[in-house]
């Protein structure tokens, strides 16, 4: 078994590592939201990881190991010195939502197993090929560029303050659906709200896949929206993603609420891949920990 090291990237030791951060938490670790740790296996990067600190946890962002050098312990190893940096700020746990299928879940869910706990099934999530929706009823008009969504949706980002606030007292809304939980990962041009009567009645956020998809990170609909605002919104949303890299990519939708599931396998028909949404939460064990994590990571 290989020898690792580990290190902290500042910013201007992040190039080396790039290729193994979501760009969107890339972006969020170079204007200092985040940290990131990388994976070193002789003198060649293999591996990465970011995490945003909050006062009460940790939130894994991003986390890849090289293909060449995994189940090696490189995940396991690289997730136990972020322990012990959460330790030594008197954090006691770690939280990771991921979406992943197949060997790569089965992977992720037993590497957290290993550390102690036991990850928790969140939502299926559809993997749609946005090439075979050209034709669709439903959202092929949003692939025109005369497509123009109706006046009452508007850019997530330009709701004010007071109305952000509002959705967050809400209690029908769950508290992982709420734009702070999904801000680290949203792109703002991927987030669209529904507004009625005044009123924030429905809204989509979005952010960019590790496989530079889109990915739906929240759909929520109200009691006020009408029937239609989720189609709408989906339609905006693949609309500017479409037009954002310039063709057809992966559309990767939960289906949070009964209703916005009903809406995808209408629309979907079958043609899609099916994820799962885990979630881990993992108390640090500071009993088994090294004190003397490396001075890197302190």
């Amino acid at each position: 078994m290989p020898a690792f090291s580990l290190c902290g990237l500042e910013p201007g030791l992040l190039q080396p590592f790039s290729s193994y951060i979501l760009p969107p938490v890339l972006h969020q670790v170079r204007a200092g939201e985040a940290q990131a740790y990388g994976v070193i296996c002789g003198s060649h990067s293999c591996g990465a990881a970011a995490v945003r600190w909050q006062p009460d946890q940790g939130e894994l962002l991003s986390l890849f190991i090289d293909p060449a050098v995994r189940r090696q312990g490189a995940a396991k190893a690289l997730l136990e010195h972020i322990a012990a940096q959460g330790l030594a700020q008197g954090i006691p746990l770690l939280r990771a939502d991921y979406v992943l299928d197949g060997e790569e879940l089965t992977a992720m869910d037993g590497l957290f197993c290993h550390l102690g706990c036991q990850p928790q099934f969140r939502a299926p999530v559809f993997a749609l090929d946005s090439a075979r929706f050209h034709d669709d009823p439903l959202i092929g008009p949003c692939f025109t560029p005369g497509f123009v969504p109706p006046a009452s949706i508007v850019p997530f980002l330009s709701l004010s303050e007071q109305e952000r606030q509002a959705l967050a007292g809400r209690a029908e809304i769950p508290d992982h659906l709420q734009w702070e939980a999904c801000r680290h990962k949203a792109e703002p041009a991927l987030c669209f709200a529904w507004v009625e009567k005044g009123e924030v009645a429905a809204y989509v956020l979005g952010g960019e896949s590790a496989d530079g998809g889109c990915l739906q990170l929240a759909t929520v609909r109200t009691s006020q929206a009408p029937p239609s605002a989720v189609i709408w919104l989906l339609r905006t949303q693949i609309n500017a993603f479409y037009y954002r890299c310039g063709g057809d990519f992966l559309f990767y939708s939960s289906t949070i609420t009964p209703h916005s599931r009903q809406i995808l396998e209408r629309i979907a028909q079958g043609r899609y891949r099916l994820y799962e949404e885990h979630e881990a939460l993992w108390p640090f064990p500071a009993g088994r920990l090294a004190p003397d994590a490396p001075a890197a990571l302190r």
